[in-house]
């Protein structure tokens, strides 16, 4: 009998210990995915411009900034990176950055996203 009940405590504990650590890498995964929406969104288009990449897409596509979509993507929960698209309402255009967040590095990844910062590369 205090056989039993030792395997039943040891299953238990294994038990308890797996859904604890996927619920910690649940909130560790929200985590990266809410500070790479929030690293996309602070990203400024040109250099001397103060709107941000939000008001940006707004006025190129002629929405409310309110009415963009912003979904994440884990690439990698060992590098995290994350793949932030921005879906634009009436649009078939979906716009993408790959945020390496632990590095807090932001590269557009899509040509309409990449196209926003022609103007940068052709000024120079």
């Amino acid at each position: 009998m205090n056989l039993i009940l030792r395997y039943i405590a040891v299953a238990f504990i294994l038990i308890a210990g797996y859904f604890a650590m996927t619920y910690m890498q649940a909130r560790f995964d929200q985590a990266d995915m809410k500070k790479a929406i929030a690293a996309v969104q602070a990203i400024r288009p040109y250099p001397a411009s103060s709107e941000t990449i939000t008001d940006a897409l707004a006025a190129k596509y002629s929405v409310k900034p309110e009415t963009i979509y912003w979904s994440t993507e884990i690439q990698s929960k060992w590098r995290g990176t994350v793949r932030v698209t921005a879906l634009i309402p009436n649009t078939k255009d979906s716009l993408t950055w790959l945020v390496d967040v632990s590095a807090q590095e932001v590269m557009p990844e899509s040509s309409a996203a990449k196209s926003l910062f022609e103007p940068l590369e052709g000024g120079s």
